[in-house]
């Protein structure tokens, strides 16, 4: 679960799941069938991802639409890692944890099988391809963590490195270039039209404002408090990444109405929609929830049939939800201000 939730940090929660997937498939397939083992690191893989989405900016494209929203404050790379780390070690051995306690997943596993890799179709490769493609992520995550917009303007520009040198050099080809996610790429692009229209047809505005008088007079903390529930239900019934594009710039136009506050447990228009924005990765009762969840669900055993249930999710994944909503709105509140409001 770790390593998924890393690993997602760095190609996004929507292709870890299917990386780590398709390593642990065969090695499922191992187990005996009475065994719960299958069940247990299928929906540790689900809610690992789904938390590990929260790690950095790169990590899920609703933390791409909140860095677009969160444009006004300037969060860089390492004060987002350094806002979400804490929260995503704690919940990934939470889950863990919820996970061991509610299914028993290696009660009757006397040991892991063991599946044997081929080597075989690893030799094509040339041992040039491999440094470069190290080399050039190791280059490509160093920029993003030192501010890439003193150098380069944004973040963006950076993710072109890879992209210029796999395809210029020949390690990639035209179909890989044909498998990636261009439905998601639109997506995005769609909801950040959708917010571009929003803004200018002053449609936020409007929103934000006939809540002014409720806003002012009940205390910020409240309002905090109240956000981060609307949001957890929300991307509990909806996917994260809508319920992001939806929610995120209303709760910013929110957050410049809260009146203005001073001390660790003060809520500001940054906090309030990072948080936000992690909560939006938080909610995991439902596979509709997000793709980790439905990557999990659609596993199958070796005669075709799905591991997992829809209402395998809703214990674990209710449970997990409401920990990390409590943690959202206790501790992790004062950790946001030191980072985001002590050192901007």
């Amino acid at each position: 679960m770790l390593w998924s939730g890393v690993l997602c940090a760095f190609v996004s929660n929507v292709a870890a799941p299917l990386l780590v997937l398709g390593v642990i498939q065969r090695t499922l397939w191992e187990f005996p069938e009475d065994t719960e083992a299958p069940h247990g690191i299928l929906l540790g893989l689900a809610f690992a991802c789904n938390i590990g989405g929260m790690l950095s900016p790169i990590a899920s494209p609703q933390n791409a639409v909140a860095m677009n929203v969160l444009r006004f404050h300037s969060v860089s790379f390492a004060a987002w890692i350094a806002v979400a780390l804490p929260i995503v070690l704690f919940s990934i051995v939470a889950a863990w944890a919820i996970i061991l306690v509610v299914w028993k997943p290696f009660k009757d596993v006397k040991g892991i099988p063991l599946h044997v890799v081929s080597t075989e179709s690893g030799k094509d490769t040339r041992v040039t391809d491999r440094v470069v493609v190290v080399v050039v992520s190791l280059i490509t995550i160093i920029l993003w963590i030192i501010s890439p917009d003193v150098l380069f303007g944004d973040t963006g520009v950076v993710a072109l490195i890879p992209i210029v040198v796999f395809f210029g050099t020949g390690i990639l080809a035209k179909e890989d270039f044909n498998t990636l996610s261009w439905h998601l790429m639109f997506l995005l692009a769609g909801g950040n039209m959708l917010g571009l229209c929003a803004h200018d047809s002053k449609m936020l505005d409007i929103l934000a404002h006939s809540m002014h008088g409720t806003l002012v007079s009940q205390p910020p903390y409240l309002t905090f408090v109240l956000v981060i529930l609307v949001v957890a239900l929300a991307t509990t019934f909806v996917s994260h990444t809508v319920s992001a594009m939806i929610l995120l710039p209303i709760i910013a136009k929110i957050g410049f109405l809260l009146p203005k506050q001073e001390g660790i447990l003060s809520v500001t228009p940054a906090i309030l929609v990072m948080l936000s924005a992690l909560m939006c990765s938080g909610a995991m009762a439902f596979p509709i929830s997000s793709f980790p969840n439905v990557n999990s669900l659609l596993a199958e055993d070796s005669t075709g049939q799905p591991y997992l249930k829809a209402k395998d999710f809703l214990f674990c994944g209710t449970l997990i939800t409401l920990l990390f909503l409590f943690c959202l709105v206790t501790w992790m509140l004062p950790l946001a201000y030191v980072v985001l409001e002590g050192f901007h």
